[in-house]
């Protein structure tokens, strides 16, 4: 009898051993598929952040070159704006030759 469950308490244990291996490997698995989640998510975050630096001087570039479109236009205005000063100054200048000229001749 003693021997019977001698063998009955090795067959437990046995038994109980193949489940904790089993065990162990389902769990080493599972550590095994977090290490891969986490490092594609790791890759992910740095391409995310890799994007954004990039997305951002981009921006920043565009941005740079409208500001220095903008100065342009509003030196072209500047410019404009004075010629057109310049030409209706001379057109009154004109005008008023004209007609100092014509009082002289009459």
């Amino acid at each position: 009898k003693a021997r019977s469950d001698f063998l009955r308490q090795m067959s437990r244990l046995a038994e109980r051993e193949r489940a904790m291996a089993a065990d162990m490997k389902q769990l080493v698995a599972l550590a095994n598929c977090s290490l891969d989640e986490k490092e594609k998510v790791e890759a992910r975050l740095k391409r995310t952040g890799f994007e954004h630096r990039q997305e951002s001087a981009d921006k920043e570039n565009k941005l740079a070159k409208l500001e220095l479109d903008i100065r342009g236009l509003e030196a072209a205005l500047r410019s404009a704006h004075d010629a057109e000063d310049s030409a209706e100054q001379l057109g009154k200048q004109m005008t008023y030759r004209a007609l100092r000229q014509k009082r002289h001749v009459s």
